[in-house]
């Protein structure tokens, strides 16, 4: 990680700065803001004791992000602390302070242009990369009247927030490098950025395997919980007013920023999905179906019920005790699916059972023993790591390999990750690639990760192989794997998507279940900037129905960069809103 630290920001800096440099010239009027506010904060800090001030400034933003991430009505005593937070100098207020004002939180937080670019200046000449990150959006979109729009000053500081390890920063900075949007278009520069960004989307930055596994968890419930796309009736649904139904949506704005905590029984159980806007009605509907039908007897009814609570699918809490008695239910009449999800909750302990490897092996044997792919699997992990079972690498690959034939993308991963090092068969980098991407075609993020990093135009594995049944400390000195970066950074972008791109989507689409179209909107252009071709067409179908020219044609960019990307349904949106512009030839096009 630090020699790719050291390449990519030795890459970066030549590349961005030296464009920057050329072009920014002399210092703004927002920068000569910014240089006053540091003399007032340079000036506050002579007064008073440096720690306390510090001490105090961290433990009112605690209480106020604790304040945000309960939810509630109770925003402004948030915001209140926020406020007193920064005034101590504290940066992470600043940029918190930034982040709600800019959108404003649906309910009591007003929009704030003026307030929320004081702050995103502040905690951006603080180095808070948070703040850093937010003010480059600022500039990337313009504020009418307030900042002139400058993509330079854009990637001046979405490169100072990548040095500081903001995760939208890389994305942004990828998407650039990959389409050539303000900078030289360079496939490797991308595929550098995009590689270190959807590692740390997996978790494989973690040090611990308890973050490794939260992580995982919340890419899981993202994976089951589908995003919406946009339609005319959509809009015309949303236009309903919505105000005893809201929530502050202040708590959903700490949502993309903070990692959930969600665990997983077995990635080869998923619980049918909605895809109808009408969230909360529909949400309750399903639930009750599912509880209705469960009650009847029905067993598919009874698993489903169980992953709702365990994720926290369809708009219901996780609650982990609930899932493990309804999986038990599904298990005492002989369901494999439930045997393997007890088999995961009893090695992790969850549920409200102490962790226990023989119960687990167990319910994996139970599973394995009826032909269930994923109880295969989870006995094989078992035999790999000697959890309750002697330890016997050869034994493990045949399982996974058995699981594997039945189409099971854990298993088909973990084959691969054998092949790589050489546990229990002969080391075979060609073997390992292609169980990785077959994987990755049934939608496995880790094995589309480690795939992507196989065909890197650099040898090394950045991160070790890692996944929810798989932990390894192997890295490939010298790949014989050809090279092609297109197809790597392709692969790596949707994964690094996956991340905190996929949460700004998902808080977009509650303020629209809200009615709160301003958070909806401002939180989709922060993701269509990250490089997300659905929030680009989601974007654009909000500002296409604003009046104006300029925010049609905005829609049309973000149309034809959403094409630009494969998203079939922008190309026809795309052409019918320049056609009406006038733009009769590009629209031919």
């Amino acid at each position: 990680n630090g020699e790719l630290d050291d390449k990519v920001n030795g890459e970066l800096d030549d590349k961005v700065m030296g464009e920057i440099d050329d072009e920014i010239g002399e210092s703004t009027d927002d920068e000569d803001a910014m240089a006053g506010m540091r003399a007032e904060d340079e000036a506050g800090s002579k007064t008073g004791s440096a720690s306390v001030t510090v001490d105090s400034g961290e433990i009112l933003y605690e209480e106020a992000e604790r304040v945000l991430e309960n939810g509630g009505f109770d925003t402004k005593t948030a915001v209140l602390k926020l406020e007193q937070a920064a005034e101590l100098g504290h940066s992470g207020a600043m940029a918190t302070l930034a982040n709600l004002y800019f959108s404003g939180d649906g309910f009591t937080v007003g929009r704030n242009v003026k307030k929320a670019l004081h702050y995103a200046q502040r905690g951006a000449e603080l180095g808070n990369p948070d703040a850093q990150s937010t003010l480059a959006f600022a500039y990337a979109m313009g504020i009418p009247g307030t900042l002139e729009k400058s993509e330079h000053h854009a990637i001046l500081y979405w490169t100072l927030a990548l040095n500081g390890g903001n995760a939208l920063a890389h994305s942004a900075l990828g998407y650039r490098f990959l389409n050539g949007i303000g900078l030289e278009e360079s496939c490797l520069a991308s595929v550098l950025i995009y590689e270190r960004s959807a590692a740390h989307a997996l978790g494989l930055d973690r040090e611990s395997e308890s973050d490794r596994d939260r992580v995982a968890d919340a890419l899981e419930r993202r994976r089951l919980d589908r995003r919406i796309r946009l339609k005319e009736e959509h809009l015309s649904l949303f236009t309903r007013d919505f105000s005893r139904e809201r929530a502050s949506i202040a708590s959903r704005t700490a949502a993309y920023r903070r990692r959930t905590s969600i665990q997983q029984p077995s990635a080869s159980i998923s619980a049918p999905q909605s895809s109808s806007t009408s969230a909360n009605s529909v949400e309750h509907d399903v639930v009750g179906y599912y509880q209705h039908a469960a009650d009847n007897g029905d067993l598919n009814a009874v698993l489903a019920l169980a992953l709702t609570h365990f994720f926290g699918l369809n708009g219901v809490r996780p609650d982990l005790q609930r899932a493990r008695d309804l999986f038990e239910i599904a298990a005492n009449e002989g369901v494999a699916a439930a045997y393997t999800s007890l088999g995961y909750m009893h090695l992790k302990g969850l549920g409200g059972v102490d962790s226990n490897n023989q119960s687990a092996l167990s319910y994996f044997q139970a599973a394995a023993d009826q032909g269930d792919p994923a109880g295969i699997n989870g006995l094989g992990y078992c035999y790999l790591h000697g959890i309750g079972v002697e330890q016997n690498d050869k034994r493990a690959f045949q399982l996974f390999e058995r699981a594997a034939k039945l189409g099971h993308d854990e298993a088909i991963f973990n084959l691969g990750v054998l092949h790589l090092e050489g546990i229990g068969t002969v080391q075979n980098e060609q073997a390992a690639l292609t169980s990785f991407l077959s994987a990755a075609h049934k939608g496995h993020s880790y094995a589309t990760y480690h795939a992507g990093v196989m065909l890197s135009p650099h040898p090394q594995h950045v991160f070790a192989p890692y996944s929810s049944s798989m932990t390894s400390k192997h890295a490939v000195k010298e790949s014989m794997i050809r090279s092609d970066c297109t197809r790597a950074v392709r692969m790596l972008k949707h994964v690094s998507d996956l991340g905190d791109p996929t949460e700004l989507v998902a808080a977009a689409e509650t303020a629209l279940v809200s009615g709160d179209h301003e958070i909806a909107l401002y939180r989709y252009l922060q993701a269509a900037h990250a490089g997300i071709e659905l929030a680009q067409y989601n974007a654009a179908m909000l500002l296409e129905h604003i009046e104006g020219s300029d925010a049609k044609r905005q829609a049309a960019a973000l149309y034809e960069e959403s094409a630009a990307q494969g998203y079939r349904p922008s190309l026809a949106r795309a052409g019918n809103l320049l056609w009406n512009l006038g733009l009769v030839e590009t629209a031919y096009d």
